[in-house]
């Protein structure tokens, strides 16, 4: 299945795959979960789209991969996660999204585009739009300004006072989900704990 041969004194081996959106929050738990509870184990985290990830997975190149969709095959098994929960984030915390040219549009799917018109159908159209949260928040702590972001992503930003959440504004979800190769994790008494972990 892989080539990489096992480091010596390690007995086993993971490979996961995470959207790169998705990082922050279930990923970067539960490389630590493995990391920290299987010190004989090997880990291999690879970054991908959905897209790449449904691939390595039929294809037997990870073991599970933590994406935005989930289109289940023979032999899989889908975890549903916590959903990413977007909230409106400003670099001043009276920065209005209509009329102060500073809305900076991040584009999380047709479902987000259809909830999100129908709350600011009256709103001004961001001139930069986004495809990478990441990126918008980095553009936002260079330019000033607005826009719908992951919690998991801006906690830390907004603890340091750089971003304000603006709590009167709508929020969303988006689901996220954990696609496991029956397979391998059928050996792996820890899996269980693994996914209860990512629920807390």
């Amino acid at each position: 299945r892989r080539d990489t041969a096992l480091p010596k004194g390690l007995a086993s081996m993971c490979t996961f795959g995470c959207n790169p959106d998705l990082w922050n929050g279930p990923g970067a738990t539960a490389a630590q979960h493995i990391a920290a509870t299987q010190p004989d184990m090997a880990l291999t985290i690879l970054r991908g789209s959905d897209a790449e990830l449904e691939a390595w997975l039929a294809e037997g190149l990870i073991d599970f991969g933590i994406s935005h969709r989930a289109n289940l095959r023979t032999g899989q098994t889908v975890h549903e996660l916590p959903p990413v929960i977007l909230a409106l984030y400003a670099t001043a915390p009276d920065l209005p999204v209509v009329g102060s040219g500073k809305y900076i549009f991040v584009d999380y799917g047709e479902e987000f585009r259809d909830r999100h018109g129908e709350s600011y159908f009256d709103a001004d159209v961001a001139r930069v739009e986004f495809s990478a949260p990441d990126w918008a928040m980095t553009y936002m702590a260079q330019s000033g300004g607005l826009s719908y972001l992951p919690v998991d992503l801006a906690t830390a930003e907004e603890a340091a006072g750089r971003l304000f959440r603006l709590r009167a504004a709508p929020e969303y979800h988006q689901k996220r989900f954990l696609v496991a190769r029956d397979r391998p994790v059928r050996n792996w008494a820890w899996f269980d704990m693994l996914i209860e972990t990512l629920w807390q």
